[in-house]
Formats: C-alpha cells, structure tokens, sequence
C-alpha cells in the first residue's frame, strides 16, 4: 500500500473509532436516563445530572431516536 493510500486507511480507522466512541457514549447516556425516571427522577434532575438538555432527555424517554442536543 502507497504511503497516501496508507495515510487515508489510518484516518478512516481513527474516525470510525471516535465516531463509535460517541454513539456508545450517547447510548449509555440514553439508558443511564431512562434507568433514573424509573427510579422516579425528573427529567430536570436527569438532564442535570447528565449535563445534557431538558429536552434531549425528554427525546430520549420518550423515544425519540434524534441524536441532537
């Protein structure tokens, strides 16, 4: 493999591990909330906790698959 070849594999490598890195961390965040309202938390207090919005929270119980904040 040619060393730009080579250079463009390494890069694609990296963005597919920091890409899966954020959508493991938003999925863990996701069940992290929903696991806290079942125990009775508010969506504020999540939110909060989280350090995300009121409303991604609010996206993520009810079911929205929208991944933006």
């Amino acid at each position: 493999m040619c060393e730009v070849s080579e250079k463009i594999y390494r890069e694609g490598i990296e963005d597919g591990r920091i890409s899966g890195s954020k959508e493991g961390w938003l999925e863990s965040q996701k069940e992290t909330a929903k696991n806290l309202f079942d125990m009775g938390m508010s969506a504020d207090t999540i939110a909060q906790a989280l350090k995300v919005s009121v409303k991604l929270v609010q996206e993520w119980l009810s079911g929205s698959t929208s991944p933006a904040r």
